[in-house]
C-alpha cells in the first residue's frame, strides 16, 4: 500500500476541515435554536452561570456515570484501580 499523495493528504484536510466548519456553522446554531436548548441557556444565564466555565459533570449523562461507577467501585474495589 503506498503512502497518500500531497494532494490526497490536502483533499483529507480541506474534508475535515468543511466537516468542522459545517458543525460550527451550521449544526451547533440549529442546536442553539431548540427550545430545549434555549430553556438551558435562560435557565444558565438566569443563574449567572457563565458557559464557557462550565464542566462536562452538569451533563446529567456525566453524573448518571459518575454514579454508576461509583457503585462499581464499591462493589468490585480492585476491579479499576487493581487494589
Amino acid at each position: 500500500m503506498r503512502p497518500p499523495s500531497r494532494l490526497e493528504r490536502v483533499g483529507r484536510l480541506l474534508g475535515v476541515l468543511a466537516t468542522v466548519g459545517a458543525v460550527w456553522l451550521v449544526v451547533l446554531p440549529y442546536w442553539a435554536r431548540q427550545p430545549r436548548m434555549q430553556a438551558a441557556l435562560k435557565s444558565h444565564s438566569d443563574r449567572h452561570i457563565n458557559a464557557a466555565a462550565t464542566f462536562y459533570t452538569e451533563n446529567p449523562a456525566a453524573i448518571s456515570a459518575l454514579h454508576d461507577l461509583q457503585q462499581l467501585q464499591q462493589e468490585h474495589p480492585g476491579l479499576l484501580w487493581g487494589r
